[in-house]
C-alpha cells in the first residue's frame, strides 16, 4: 500500500511515456529533495531584518534612512510588533518630497518574525532603512514593509556606518 508521501513523490519525480510510468532514479530524487530544502531554507530566512554591518548598497537601495525610537513592543503568537516613533530622517530617496511627509507616511508599526531571534528595546534609537521594492529594482518576494528593511542599534554603529547614513544630511 502506497503512503500518501510516495504518491506525492511519485507525482514529482514520474513521467508518464507513451504507456507506462517511468521514474527517475533515487540519486535524482534525492538530489532535488535536498535543493528543494535549500531552497525553501533561503525563502524563510530572507525575510528577516539585516541587523549587522550596514553597507553602501544598504543605504543606496533604501527609500528613506531614518532614526527611529521604539515606543512599545507586542508579542504575537509568531511575531513582535514595535511601535516607532521617528526622530529624524537621514535620508530619502525623493529629495524634493518634504521630510515632513516622509515621516508622515512612514509605516508606524515594524514587524519581526520570532524565528528572526531579534527584539527591539523600547526606550532605544535604531537606524532603520526602508528598502524600495519595486522602486529600487529589489527581489520580487519583497513585498511588504516588515520584509523590506535593516534595523541596527544607534550606539552600535560603527564611525564608518554612522557616517554613511548621516552624511546625507
Amino acid at each position: 500500500m502506497q503512503t500518501s508521501l510516495q504518491s506525492t513523490f511519485q507525482r514529482l519525480f514520474c513521467v508518464w511515456t507513451s504507456s507506462s510510468l517511468r521514474c527517475q532514479d533515487n540519486k535524482m530524487r534525492t538530489t532535488l529533495i535536498i535543493l528543494l530544502a535549500f531552497c525553501l531554507a533561503a525563502i524563510t530566512s530572507a525575510n528577516c531584518p539585516k541587523s549587522y554591518l550596514i553597507t553602501k548598497k544598504d543605504v543606496k537601495d533604501s527609500l528613506f534612512v531614518a532614526l527611529v525610537e521604539v515606543q512599545s513592543r507586542e508579542e504575537t503568537q509568531d511575531s513582535y510588533v514595535f511601535k516607532l516613533k521617528y526622530d529624524k530622517l537621514f535620508q530619502w530617496w525623493h529629495y524634493w518630497v518634504a521630510e515632513s511627509y516622509i515621516i508622515y507616511d512612514a509605516p508606524k508599526t515594524l514587524k519581526i518574525q520570532r524565528r528572526c531571534h531579534m527584539r527591539l528595546v523600547p526606550g532605544r534609537k535604531y537606524v532603520l532603512g526602508r528598502s524600495g521594492c519595486k522602486w529600487r529594482h529589489q527581489p520580487k518576494s519583497c513585498t511588504g514593509f516588515s520584509q523590506c528593511h535593516f534595523v541596527k542599534d544607534y550606539n552600535s554603529l560603527t564611525r564608518a556606518e554612522k557616517e554613511l547614513v548621516e552624511k546625507a544630511q
